[in-house]
């Protein structure tokens, strides 16, 4: 079912990542109308100095919302 997998830089407390992720459970179980024992959520971490040809790694046209710091972006988010 439903997997969200959330990639963010090092630094984040186990806290935050747990309450993170049950939130982001709960909006998913809600909006795509499924049980919320059956979404799961993960968390990776990427290295600050990796990020930017990380980020350049995914398929530009899955992006709902896409980062601002890329110059090949600025103008979609307007």
């Amino acid at each position: 079912m439903p997997h969200v997998t959330i990639y963010t830089v090092p630094g984040h407390s186990e806290e935050v990542k747990q309450s993170l992720s049950e939130k982001i459970r709960r909006t998913v179980s809600q909006e795509f109308d499924v049980e919320e024992g059956v979404i799961s959520v993960s968390v990776e971490e990427v290295e600050k100095t990796d990020w930017r040809p990380f980020i350049r790694t995914v398929n530009p046209e899955s992006f709902y919302i896409e980062p601002s710091y890329l110059p090949e972006y600025q103008d979609n988010n307007k």
